[in-house]
């Protein structure tokens, strides 16, 4: 048989499945410029010797490639194509491939998240999957947000939020986590001031002295708080109308956020009885100033932004007096809190319903007074409170000191120890 026939015979037994395939009569395959060839119909070629070169082999089942049993594998500038990456072990040697440079390994749907290391030993070459920690890379060239976080972990590589994005293993958890820091949130830097907002929202004992301050302290697992509130009152007939202004230093800290801050402001109170009815109000706001790292939004970085809320609470109850120098007065209302930070804002309003119990005595010219409250909002956020008070009868002179405990809208339990003092005339 001429060579020319042997030629003509192998072309009609060996014609390609796909163009760029040929099987020559010596058991070479050549696999030349195919663009995703099934593993599975490289294997079911008779053939001795594979060439590849400028292709993409899909292997949907890594194992198809590491147990292919050809023994004669020659590649070049190769792209193996896997199904997923979480079934391929970490360091494991890669069959068929002596030199690195020849192949490049990807996965269907891969995630900018993972890279592919290639490591050769020798003649072997070793596959892993390492997580890419360069943010400019896992995020596209447009998103800026790569760059954002990269400098935060030039100047804090400890920073809470960079060691958690490290150890994410998707692209939606990293949004997640994203959602949850105040580099890419600024309202979370705010909630320290909505709960200590709430906790002078649902603390509805009126004060009805003429000068006062107060001393307090707020602890959680989550915050701390320490502030100074002064005050001046005055009564008109059935009115009462305090004014005063507060200042809070306050940290706090979670799973991925870290900061301090301080804040200021200036509350209105008034209260009107008719009877034993009445109505109250409480008008306030703030400015919170904070020490924290830069903050992201909509591709503008701010740093320590400032933030403002204002608040706002109306109530109306009846005092019950069944006994003499005991009241309980049960209430219902509304309160209001809006917080604003670059740009973004944040509105709750909530009915409230509690109730105090007051009782006083007077003894050797002292007057006794213990007060216990209770408030419930419709989202089961709640605040307890126990008073003790002394005030001197022929002085006007008196202090108090109370404890309480708010459940908040971020399901924290703060503590707060209150000291007051006080003059009235």
């Amino acid at each position: 048989m001429n060579k020319y026939l042997l030629f003509l015979l192998s072309l009609f037994v060996w014609f390609p499945v796909y163009a760029g395939i040929l099987v020559d009569e010596f058991g070479i395959a050549t696999i030349k410029d195919c663009d995703n060839i099934s593993i599975n119909d490289i294997t079911s070629l008779t053939a001795n010797t594979f060439q590849i070169s400028n292709s993409t082999i899909v292997i949907d089942n890594f194992s198809d490639w590491q147990n292919w049993t050809a023994t004669d594998v020659e590649l070049s500038n190769v792209t193996l194509q896997l199904g997923d990456i979480e079934n391929v072990p970490q360091n494991i040697k890669l069959e068929h491939v002596s030199d690195a440079s020849s192949v490049v390994v990807t996965a269907k749907n891969q995630s900018s998240l993972y890279k592919t290391d290639l490591k050769a030993l020798y003649d072997d070459v070793f596959l892993s999957w390492v997580r890419e920690t360069n943010y400019v890379q896992v995020f596209d060239d447009t998103d800026t947000r790569g760059d954002f976080v990269e400098n935060i972990r030039a100047n804090h590589p400890d920073d809470k939020m960079i060691v958690a994005l490290d150890g994410a293993n998707t692209e939606s958890e990293i949004n997640s986590l994203m959602n949850s820091s105040y580099h890419f949130n600024p309202m979370i830097l705010m909630n320290p001031i909505k709960t200590i907002n709430r906790a002078t929202l649902m603390d509805t004992e009126f004060n009805t002295d003429n000068v006062g301050a107060n001393v307090d302290y707020i602890i959680s697992n989550k915050m701390t708080d320490f502030s100074g509130h002064v005050y001046l009152g005055g009564k008109y007939n059935n009115s009462y109308l305090n004014i005063g202004i507060n200042v809070n230093k306050f940290s706090y800290k979670d799973s991925l956020n870290e900061f301090d801050g301080f804040a200021y402001g200036l509350d209105l109170r008034a209260r009107q009885y008719l009877y034993d009815f009445w109505i109250d109000g409480l008008i306030g706001f703030n400015r919170a100033l904070f020490d924290a790292d830069d903050v992201y939004q909509n591709e503008t970085t701010s740093h320590n932004p400032k933030g403002i809320s204002e608040y706002a609470r109306i109530n109306i109850g009846y005092d019950f007096t069944k006994f003499a120098d005991f009241v309980i007065s049960p209430f219902v209302g509304v309160i209001f809190q809006r917080s604003e930070i670059m740009n973004m804002s944040d509105t709750d309003t909530n009915l409230l319903i509690g109730t105090n119990a007051k009782y006083n005595f007077v003894l050797d010219g002292i007057k006794y007074e213990y007060v216990v409250s209770i408030a419930s909002d419709e989202n089961i956020n709640w605040y307890i409170s126990g008073k003790v008070g002394f005030t001197s009868i022929v002085d006007s002179v008196g202090a108090s000191i109370a404890v309480n405990a708010l459940k908040d809208e971020f399901d924290n339990i703060n503590y707060k120890l209150s000291l007051n003092a006080k003059l009235q005339f």
